[in-house]
């Protein structure tokens, strides 16, 4: 619970001091291949009975394309300031969606089986081991059987992680910030887990999920100095 007042009082203030410009004007593009490969086969007419929910979604860049496309668009977010961002970007572009306040572990704005989709683009990572886990069956039980999990997070072969001093170990996987100034992130004074394929894949499969597709990718930072490597996972309700 600390972990989380300490996060969402970032988030808050970040929103509060930079309103609109906080939030993005275009998606990630693993989360829009996720979508092109599961989705955009769709007729668009047939796109509103897909029902999408992002959490973490105070960015927006990601809902604005989801809804965009048609589809039945859904948000949640820690952070208070950032739904009413939200909500008023959405009425000022004409789009449809809905937005929720709370916490991603806890999802009972929704019915049991009842998403199509649930999108986590660099949201859980805030989530400590213990947290990511009650996360995890909160999705599963949320998503429809057939339903998918889209997650693009980082992992433990980034510097960010390897070299880490002066922030410090929570548990196995997460720090207690990034704290070093020479890191990517660096500022983003909370709870910040890590990743490796294999632990996330058993913590996937643990909760019941079919691993369709687990990849890597890599970018670099400070003039090629520094590597920050990112997971992207699509895994399944059977």
């Amino acid at each position: 619970m600390v972990g989380n007042k300490i996060t969402k009082l970032w988030y808050e203030n970040s929103f509060r001091e930079a309103g609109l410009k906080a939030q993005r004007n275009y998606p990630n593009e693993e989360l829009v291949r996720f979508l092109s490969r599961n989705y955009f086969h769709l007729p668009f007419e047939a796109r509103k009975q897909v029902k999408i929910l992002e959490v973490g979604s105070g960015s927006l860049g990601n809902l604005k394309m989801i809804a965009r496309e048609g589809f039945d668009t859904h948000g949640i977010d820690i952070s208070d300031e950032a739904i009413n961002l939200s909500i008023q970007a959405f009425d000022e572009l004409g789009l449809t969606g809905s937005f929720y306040c709370g916490d991603m572990k806890n999802l009972d704005f929704f019915k049991n089986n009842s998403l199509d989709a649930i999108v986590d683009v660099f949201s859980s990572y805030c989530l400590q081991e213990n947290d990511f886990a009650f996360f995890l069956k909160s999705v599963f039980a949320k998503t429809k059987n057939g339903g998918r999990l889209f997650l693009f997070t980082p992992s433990i072969k980034s510097d960010a992680f390897k070299i880490h001093k002066p922030a410090k170990l929570i548990d196995k996987y997460t720090l207690d910030g990034i704290h070093r100034v020479t890191s990517p992130f660096y500022g983003n004074f909370y709870p910040f887990r890590f990743e490796s394929g294999e632990s996330l894949e058993r913590k996937l499969v643990f909760t019941g999920f079919k691993i369709d597709y687990l990849e890597t990718f890599t970018r670099s930072y400070n003039g090629r100095k520094e590597i920050f490597e990112w997971i992207t996972v699509y895994a399944s309700k059977n």
